[in-house]
């Protein structure tokens, strides 16, 4: 009777032949690292003849393999898989380097399997009294071989196993510090499903060393480059793409937030402004404490963002000395965070003018002018962001000519600023407040978003006939600009 599943040692290889080859030190390294007792792991890579190198990595583990099936099983249970403190996954990591290999021969202390050029496996009961080795002749050009050997020297050993490559000794390094997280992770549960969950974990932050490019690594085997300022070192299973060589943008957001908040202390001006700090600055985790010292940074003590419609608190603040925050300056995301902690705050709070008092007006009191600009909003709000608009009138001696409530849908014109002929006279001026009052249901005015949405409002009108909210809005307008 056939069983349910073959696998086409061919085809696995041609998929692995894709991956840097790195890989191939890497889950032989990882594996030797992970078993019991193991306090030193020897890696030797040489190069042979016609495009082949060999690879032979020991480790000293009292009891080597729990089960030698496991070096040809795939997806066999292991117990690594109900810790979330191991770094292996589904028993699957030897089979893939298995794949790329000529020959094999793995040696523990229950025993040999050899895996023959022809493609058939013997197995011996020759054993070792302790730990195992993996000897292996694989496909590898020099190049190959040189960025293992790269590699290799950014893998961050665990105290306590002495590793080795090619006989010299891949330190081991001093952390910078240990931030203490709640992180995603994976294992096994009770029922044996292997789900998610939060758990606590510590990461380990190290300063590259030189010619290295700061890195994200799994329990010191690394994944992927981050360019930040320092490498993390989290210490529990990392939930990663298929490939095991990408982390999600979200996961990596959460750990820039712990180390950000940690390390406050320790920035400097350039790291405020760059990408790796701004994206921890958007995350929910990151504290209020943090966000000031980062405003600071990057903006210094005397701050402000200052909005459109109130230009006298803008030039007052200007000219008492304060750096004005420019939407471009910030995400959404990060102006979300910025704008709870109370870190930059408005010109116009920090420079008040007297609130000029407001008197509105009943829409039986509209002019006719007025009741058509009415109209035109709510149908330009339709056709470009598909939604219902209340549209009020009010009086006042204020500076705000418009003004626009997300939460409500309402927008309101001032007619006394605006005056009777802004009414009744060319379009492009209406159109022009009108779109922006709407973008600001995309975002205030300090946000990116904001501005991307008065793109999109302005391509999306552009992009509709004229006669769909011109004709008959505004009769005898329709021409004027």
């Amino acid at each position: 009777m056939n069983s349910w599943f073959e696998v086409d040692r061919d085809g696995l290889r041609q998929l692995m032949e894709g991956r840097d080859k790195s890989f191939v030190i890497r889950e032989l390294v990882q594996n030797a690292w992970d078993e019991p007792g193991v306090t030193c792991c020897n890696v030797t890579l040489e190069a042979l003849k016609d495009g082949l190198a060999r690879v032979v990595v020991e480790d000293d583990a009292p009891e080597g393999f729990s089960d030698l099936r496991h070096a040809y099983t795939l997806y066999a249970h292991t117990r690594k898989r109900s810790s979330a403190e191991k770094r292996g996954r589904f028993n699957l990591g030897e089979k893939e380097v298995l794949a790329l290999c000529r020959s094999a021969r793995i040696v523990t202390t229950k025993g040999t399997v050899e895996f023959l050029p022809d493609g058939k496996r013997r197995q011996t009961k020759a054993c070792r009294d302790s730990g195992s080795v993996f000897d292996a002749v694989i496909s590898m050009t020099h190049q190959e071989i040189d960025a293992c050997s790269k590699a290799v020297r950014t893998f961050l050993p665990p105290a306590g196993v002495k590793t080795t490559f090619n006989g010299q000794e891949v330190c081991y390094r001093e952390p910078l510090a240990e931030v203490e997280a709640k992180l995603v992770t994976e294992f096994e549960d009770k029922e044996g499903r292997f789900r998610g969950t939060v758990r606590k974990a510590a990461i380990m932050v190290y300063k590259p060393m030189a010619g290295e490019r700061a890195m994200i690594y799994e329990m010191g085997l690394p994944i992927t480059e981050t360019g930040d300022k320092w490498h993390y070192d989290i210490q529990q299973r990392v939930p990663l793409n298929s490939g095991r060589d990408t982390v999600r943008a979200a996961y990596l957001q959460d750990v820039r937030a712990e180390v950000v908040n940690a390390l406050a202390a320790q920035l400097t001006e350039e790291d405020a402004g760059s990408a790796w700090v701004r994206d921890a600055a958007g995350d929910e985790r990151i504290k209020p404490e943090t966000l000031s010292k980062v405003a600071e940074l990057r903006w210094g003590e005397k701050r402000a963002v200052a909005f459109p419609g109130d230009s006298e608190a803008r030039d007052k603040a200007l000219a008492a000395g304060f750096h004005l925050v420019t939407p471009r300056e910030m995400s959404a995301a990060e102006w979300e965070q910025m704008r709870k902690a109370g870190c930059v705050p408005s010109a116009s709070v920090l420079f008040p003018q007297p609130k000029a008092a407001e008197k509105p007006i009943p829409e039986k009191q509209w002019t006719e002018a007025q009741r058509k600009v009415a109209d035109l909003t709510k149908r330009i709000a339709r056709l470009t962001l598909g939604l219902g608009v209340t549209v009020k009138m009010f009086a006042s001696d204020g500076p705000t000519a418009a003004d626009y409530a997300r939460e409500t849908k309402v927008l309101r014109f001032n007619a006394a600023r605006l005056g009777k002929a802004w009414f009744s006279g060319p379009l492009e001026p209406v159109i022009q407040i009108v779109i922006h009052e709407l973008g600001h249901e995309y975002g205030g005015h300090i946000s990116e978003e904001y501005y991307e949405g008065l793109a999109k409002l302005g391509a999306k009108l552009a992009l509709r006939e004229p006669k769909e909210f011109l004709n008959g809005l505004v009769g005898g307008r329709k021409g004027r600009s």
